[in-house]
């Protein structure tokens, strides 16, 4: 059975905190607890997880409800969110940004705290700014550019050519750089790099395209490898202020376990999805390793199996690759890095984790 971590997001009605919540909520590793700020009191809803009601926001009864709250719920990590998040990730609680209840208390409970270095970010001065991130061996994981239309509603993803991710590699090696971070490349013959703030519009933007970098930094602390997919799609558009990733795809490969139904539910976007598909004529393979056989686990769910154009059961460890069809525009949904890794290797189809269904909706 997995062993999940517990990983408290401070300021989770804030804009920063709503993006990292978004990122993590459909993680099977991971028992997301979500804690507003004390002076909205609004929490942030998620698919999973426990949303905690405001602590008091000064002096000792914070100091206390804090401990209590890390002690109760065995918090492993903790995501302080503020309105922008500059600079980079690090550990363990040598942060100034970090609440003030929870520098005391964090070392004895043996909590990480994930958070922002403040003093390490410049000002924006409009030049191209990439998101990066720098895993704990000084490896440059990602760079990447998302470009905004003038009118605002389209993005467009670039990947860093080999002069911007060398600037990058230095940069972060000056800078010793870890996690998330952002620099500023300017578009003259001077080509001089700075680094910028990483604001949560640029977190939830390259999420799109396939770099979860709030789930990357996690992951890093917990010294287990990360890497990132290329961008196979790399234009979206936003309707009624909401993303949606563009392709033609007409047949989607889709997942079950921790996919369609993730912590014991059905994906909150889940039969939306479905539904979605069936409107605009889209097939529906659902492909799995389940542990029985899958229209019996629909059936508990009360998921239609008219849903799914075909519902591939495999039972013998082949890879799922092995029965797609190469002559249809398909993508593939899945959780595990490793079976998106493989799809897009043998079959040179987009690959996307659960958290991106509603983006993945046609309009």
């Amino acid at each position: 059975m997995m062993v999940q971590n517990t990983v408290l997001i401070t300021g989770a009605d804030t804009a920063a905190g709503r993006v990292f919540a978004q990122a993590l909520e459909y993680e099977k590793s991971v028992h997301l607890i979500t804690l507003p700020d004390a002076a909205t009191g609004i929490g942030a809803p998620t698919h999973s997880g426990t949303r905690l009601s405001p602590l008091a926001s000064h002096g000792s009864d914070a100091m206390k409800g804090m401990s209590d709250l890390l002690s109760r719920h065995e918090v492993k990590f903790i995501i302080p969110a503020g309105e922008v998040w500059p600079g980079v990730l690090v550990g363990p609680v040598q942060v100034a940004s970090a609440p003030a209840a929870a520098a005391p208390v964090v070392p004895a409970l043996k909590a990480r705290v994930v958070a922002p270095v403040p003093a390490a970010a410049e000002g924006d001065n409009g030049d191209p700014t990439y998101l990066c991130f720098t895993d704990r061996q000084g490896g440059l994981v990602y760079c990447g550019l998302v470009e905004r239309s003038p009118c605002g509603t389209r993005l467009s993803h670039v990947s860093a050519t080999t002069k911007v991710r060398d600037a990058a590699a230095a940069l972060a090696g000056q800078r010793e750089l870890r996690g998330a971070w952002a620099m500023s490349m300017a578009g003259d013959r001077s080509g001089e790099s700075r680094l910028v703030a990483v604001t949560p519009a640029a977190l939830a933007a390259h999420r799109l395209f396939g770099a979860n970098l709030t789930l990357l930094a996690l992951f890093d602390m917990q010294e287990k490898p990360v890497s990132v997919l290329p961008a196979m799609l790399s234009q979206a558009r936003f309707l009624d202020d909401k993303p949606f990733i563009l392709g033609a795809w007409k047949t989607v490969y889709l997942d079950l376990d921790d996919t369609l139904i993730v912590h014991g539910k059905v994906h909150s976007w889940g039969i939306r999805f479905l539904e979605n598909a069936r409107k605009h004529q889209i097939k529906v393979r659902l492909i799995t390793r389940h542990y029985q056989q899958p229209e019996r686990t629909l059936a508990d769910f009360a998921i239609p199996p008219s849903y799914f154009d075909q519902i591939i059961w495999l039972e013998n460890g082949e890879p799922k690759s092995s029965v797609m069809t190469t002559e249809e525009t398909a993508i593939f949904i899945d959780d595990s890095f490793k079976e998106r890794q493989e799809v897009m290797r043998e079959r040179n189809l987009p690959a996307f984790a659960p958290d991106l269904l509603p983006a993945l909706m046609r309009r």
